[in-house]
């Protein structure tokens, strides 16, 4: 076998070994995939809470999306959370966003709760929605005297 047909058929094989490879971390990882039809919906809080770039967006339960970032709003008095959501998951305006978290020290999440009632609108791609902030130990034993 002649080197020159050798290495061409070397460098096809890991050409293609790595587009696959590139193909399945973007299939198995937690984010939302480009070829996924999403549309983009803002939420503005007092505080976050630390919640992270990619946490997860669900909405009953199920995974409908994710932050995609997490900016502190011009006026510097709030924040604005910048989700990604799957396209086929509408959300009504009378919903509620939440932060929350999983377990006692687990990660945060957004939780979408809808009102039950189907006769509001469903929001528009770059909605600016209100947010309630997660709830926070410390403030609340600073609001009944206890310190740690």
């Amino acid at each position: 076998m002649n080197a020159p047909r050798f290495e061409l058929k070397v460098g096809i094989f890991i050409t293609v070994a790595l587009t696959i490879l590139a193909a399945l971390m973007v299939n198995f990882s937690k984010s939302v995939s480009l070829f996924t039809p999403t549309y983009q919906l803002s939420l503005r809080a007092a505080n976050v809470g630390g919640i992270k770039t990619s946490a997860g967006v669900l909405m009953s339960g199920v995974p409908i999306g994710n932050v995609a970032s997490v900016d502190l709003a011009p006026n510097g008095k709030s924040v604005i959370l910048h989700l990604r959501l799957l396209a086929k998951f509408k959300i009504r305006r009378d919903a509620e966003f939440i932060i929350e978290q999983s377990g006692f020290l687990g990660d945060q999440y957004v939780a979408v709760y809808p009102s039950g009632r189907d006769t509001d609108a469903f929001l528009a791609d770059g909605a600016l929605v209100d947010c309630q902030e997660p709830f926070n130990v410390q403030e609340a034993a600073r609001a009944a005297g206890v310190s740690f």
